[in-house]
């Protein structure tokens, strides 16, 4: 699909639109571990095309997505004085049904 990055944007945007977007968030781990369960790794794995993202890609990038907007997002309220001692934390792997783990190279990791 070949689009402007404002295109990108106004599709991104369109899939939370008369949405709250936090309420979105914390839905998104369970709705993935629903799609995903009895999904053998293998399947996880496979990409549909070599151009193409595998499932355990898609998900891999989306918690890794989720730490770093956590981790800006305590940065932003830590440096404007609102309080250090609020805790912003990201989705777990293992809330996500374990497919972080089984994402090519991340085996190692621990949730």
């Amino acid at each position: 699909m070949k689009e402007t990055p404002q295109q990108y944007a106004e599709r991104i945007l369109g899939y939370v639109e008369g949405k709250q977007p936090l309420v979105v968030q914390a839905a998104t781990a369970k709705k993935l571990n629903r799609l995903i369960k009895g999904v053998s790794t293998a399947k996880l794995h496979r990409r549909p095309a070599p151009d193409k993202w595998s499932v355990s890609e898609i998900i891999a990038h989306l918690a890794d997505a989720e730490i770093v907007g956590a981790f800006r997002l305590r940065f932003i309220l830590g440096s404007r004085k609102m309080g250090n001692k609020r805790t912003l934390r990201p989705t777990r792997s293992a809330e996500i049904g374990g497919a972080l783990l089984r994402a090519p190279g991340m085996e190692h990791c621990a949730t």
